[in-house]
């Protein structure tokens, strides 16, 4: 693996005449951040307040919820894909990691050459390479191993995390994010919402800036109490009119936890955290990874609303299978009306096992997230964009509730001693 010089472009080196289709799928993510100039990772440090604020934030997310002590990076080695321009990778030079960094969108990296710049931070940079994850052939092993925001867009995403667990060096530590297949629920409604009120206006480039000012009406109140650090036009073009936000790029608890288990890994923590696998337990009982890997997966289930509302649940009920299946179907049908270029609005419904399991919730709050869901389908068959802005307004869910969407996991390798 070379480095590759700023002003050399970014060159297909296989010899074959058709990719495979993982490449594809990359490119193919790489080429709409491309096309729509969109640096999705890019947090303006303009200050030292701005600065101050990235780095609380960052510090809370290895500290806090996955357990890395930043500390424990100076002089040690990381290995980043997808740093993009390079803002979440100054937080690990500050604290002394050695950085490889891997960002093929060769379009983000003057600013990143900037920002290591202005911080006195580019010695800390060991490589900055342009290559794809699927072409990386790094011969070394690292302390730490981070792909962020990319890899559930790949369609051989499955082998790329075997990849990606393969150089952790034992006793370190991976950290991939993903878009969760049912805390991205209430997101790709917001989508359905914002397609539907496309439509209503007669709007055909959902990409468009006139399909960003709806999205401004429809949810920029409700954008802008977040803590967010992006923009509401970054999240409307990463997460609205993404083609990625679709259900053949999201995944799941259930399906990571294997993958990370056949690579000789083991599921380390999460952010958010839901799980409390490890809590009241003897640390001289000590399970095998599978039993550890099964508890966490119950977890998932008893944390269902948690994972649908992004709200804290005061009465774990766990979902059954046929429940979480009906929101699957229901993301499915979401994903067709979003990107096909003349929705029917009227093949979606509210499906009955999921209203059924929220309308018998304990928790009055979770009822009314049920009624809401039902006020929302409705809301979607109405034929005038006025009365569809309206509706969704006074949707209580819809402007203040955003699901638990997006998960970091951190995995560890074992020690050979």
């Amino acid at each position: 693996m070379k480095p590759v010089a700023d002003d050399q472009p970014v060159t297909d080196r296989s010899s074959e005449s058709v990719k495979s289709a993982d490449q594809k799928r990359s490119e193919s993510m790489l080429a709409y951040y491309r096309s729509t100039l969109l640096n999705a990772g890019e947090i303006p440090l303009v200050d030292a307040a701005a600065w101050q604020s990235h780095l609380r934030k960052r510090v809370n997310l290895y500290e806090n919820h996955l357990g890395i002590p930043l500390g424990l990076l100076r002089g040690r080695s990381v290995l980043e894909f997808g740093c993009s321009s390079g803002e979440n990778a100054l937080v690990l030079a500050a604290c002394g990691a050695k950085l490889t960094l891997i960002e093929p969108n060769t379009i983000v990296i003057p600013r990143m050459k900037q920002l290591f710049r202005q911080f006195g931070l580019e010695s800390q940079i060991v490589r900055l390479c342009h290559d794809q994850i699927q072409e990386c052939a790094i011969d070394e092993l690292f302390d730490l191993v981070l792909a962020e925001g990319f890899l559930f867009t790949l369609a051989k995403r499955d082998e790329m995390l075997g990849k990606l667990c393969g150089w952790v060096r034992p006793g370190g530590i991976g950290v991939v994010s993903f878009n969760d297949r049912i805390g991205m629920f209430l997101e790709c409604t917001k989508r359905l919402a914002l397609r539907r009120a496309c439509q209503l206006a007669g709007i055909d480039d959902v990409g468009g800036e006139a399909s960003l000012g709806l999205a401004q009406d429809l949810f920029g109140n409700a954008f802008g109490k977040l803590n967010a650090s992006r923009s509401l036009r970054t999240w409307w073009k990463d997460n609205l009119v993404s083609p990625f936000i679709t259900m053949p790029y999201l995944w799941s608890f259930p399906e990571l936890l294997p993958l990370i288990e056949q690579a000789g890994c083991e599921f380390y923590a999460s952010s958010p955290g839901f799980s409390s696998v490890d809590d009241f337990s003897w640390y001289k009982n000590v399970p095998t990874v599978v039993n550890r890997h099964l508890r966490l997966l119950e977890h998932v289930r008893n944390s269902f609303v948690y994972f649908l509302m992004g709200a804290p649940q005061r009465y774990a009920v766990p979902a059954a299978q046929e429940v979480m299946d009906s929101v699957l179907s229901l993301q499915q049908a979401i994903t067709v009306l979003t990107t096909c270029p003349t929705p029917r609005i009227d093949t979606i419904h509210f499906p009955a096992p999921l209203r059924e399991y929220l309308a018998a919730h304990p928790d009055p709050e979770v009822k009314a997230f049920g009624t809401d869901l039902g006020r929302f389908f409705e809301s979607m068959r109405l034929d005038s964009l006025p009365a569809l802005l309206r509706a969704c307004a006074e949707i209580p869910s819809m402007q203040t509730l955003w699901g638990a969407s997006y998960f970091y996991v951190a995995f560890k390798k074992p020690l050979r001693l």
